[in-house]
């Protein structure tokens, strides 16, 4: 038994495994039920009339959902947390930085071009003649 999706005209139902259904009309292959009011078909080996079985494929499928929905909150609050601690980290960085340009302008080079810096601002040639 599983989870079965049906269109509609408004969007999608899913039915969970267990969901109660009453039968319409068998169509041979496939047989026409209904649940509240949602008229579908399904394949006979898509259902039961074992009622206990019924229940025990709804609480398992509540419990896998159940599980799922557990991992995925643990996943969001690893998530948050590195982000939290990620945010944390950039504040602090962000302080540092508005800390050292508080404390004054940066002191400029003597020089008025990168070109007469280290080996470049000599006159002389260095090669040999």
């Amino acid at each position: 038994m599983e989870r079965l999706t049906v269109k509609s005209k408004s969007g999608v139902i899913g039915f969970a495994p267990g969901t109660l259904v009453k039968l319409i009309k068998d169509q041979g292959e496939t047989l026409l039920v209904q649940s509240e009011d949602t008229k579908f078909e399904v394949r006979g080996d898509q259902l039961t009339n074992d009622l206990d079985l019924a229940h025990l494929l709804g609480r398992q499928d509540a419990q896998s959902q159940q599980a799922l929905a557990q991992a995925m909150q643990e996943r969001m609050d690893r998530y948050r947390a590195e982000t939290e601690k990620k945010n944390q980290l950039s504040a602090q960085q962000l302080r540092e930085l508005e800390s050292k340009y508080a404390a004054g302008p940066t002191p400029q080079p003597n020089y008025k071009s990168p070109l007469e810096r280290e080996a470049y601002h000599e006159k002389a040639s260095h090669w040999p003649s």
